[in-house]
């Protein structure tokens, strides 16, 4: 588990649309506050079409920048004691409840699987024990 896994699970994953529109958001005022007194100028000279344009465009651009800082591999070394110190200490103060909540939805699909598997470990254990407790032969 590493910051550059969490992250693109973050912006590739099945919810990346709300992780794309929350970073956007946070960069459209940035845009705003960095313009400044320019801002009138600048929308001036694109036409406030193109400058909205460009408030996206800036939003792609950071969340693009984000998914490959993160890929770099001494990155993730670094912040991989601080990432494993904070899910130990959060998985930790987990009650068992909130623990088993967490990780049923890893095994959710093969749940079956492993029903019918206990199952026929079952059937075949007590088989065994009928076999070589009562010596009963089949």
């Amino acid at each position: 588990l590493t910051v550059g896994r969490i992250v693109n699970a973050m912006l590739n994953g099945p919810k990346c649309a709300r992780t794309r529109a929350l970073i956007k958001k946070h960069v459209k005022p940035v845009v705003d506050d960095t313009a400044g007194i320019s801002k009138p100028l600048t929308q001036l000279a694109l036409g406030p079409k193109k400058f909205a344009d460009l408030k996206l465009k800036v939003g792609d651009k950071a969340v693009e920048i984000s998914s490959e800082m993160l890929d770099d591999p001494m990155f993730n070394q670094e912040r991989a004691e601080a990432v494993e110190s904070i899910m130990r200490s959060r998985m930790e103060s987990l009650s068992p409840e909130e623990f088993q909540n967490l990780l049923r939805p890893c095994f959710q699909e093969d749940e079956i699987k492993l029903i019918a598997i206990g199952g026929v470990l079952g059937a075949l254990a007590g088989l065994l024990q009928l076999i070589f407790i009562f010596d009963w032969a089949i």
